[in-house]
């Protein structure tokens, strides 16, 4: 069962990361800056709130800051109607494997850690 959520994520983050020439024309300034994401661990628990960073760089690439941690190779994939994206980050035991999309002025993620064994879901709004 590891190994099919583990296949599964990578799938959907090499789908993130997949960029090519038949990329829409879509204007990154509407997800660079500061989103809030909730990253309680149910649906009805307590609010955790974080800050999420995306800073776009050249191309498809994006670099910021997710859960107090500074991170690089991001990569959005620009070629549907939503932008999504995949990146990845390390605390100083583990390292976290991050994809999602922005719809409707809202970010939906998910964050998978193997080492850890879990895998959550996560929403976000931009910063006010």
């Amino acid at each position: 069962m590891k190994f099919l959520i583990s296949f599964l994520f990578i799938a959907l983050t090499q789908i993130a990361y997949t960029q090519n020439s038949t990329s829409l024309d879509i204007d990154l300034e509407r997800i660079k800056g500061t989103w809030i994401i909730d990253l309680k661990t149910t649906p009805d628990g307590t609010p955790y709130l974080k800050e999420f960073v995306i800073r776009p760089d050249e191309g498809n690439q994006f670099r910021g800051v997710f859960y107090g941690s500074n991170f690089k190779d991001g990569y959005f994939n620009l070629n549907w109607e939503v932008v999504y994206f995949g990146f990845s980050s390390k605390d100083g035991s583990n390292s976290y494997y991050h994809s999602g999309y922005f719809k409707d002025g809202k970010v939906y993620g998910v964050t998978y850690c193997p080492d850890r064994e879990f895998t959550m879901p996560w929403l976000g709004e931009r910063k006010k």
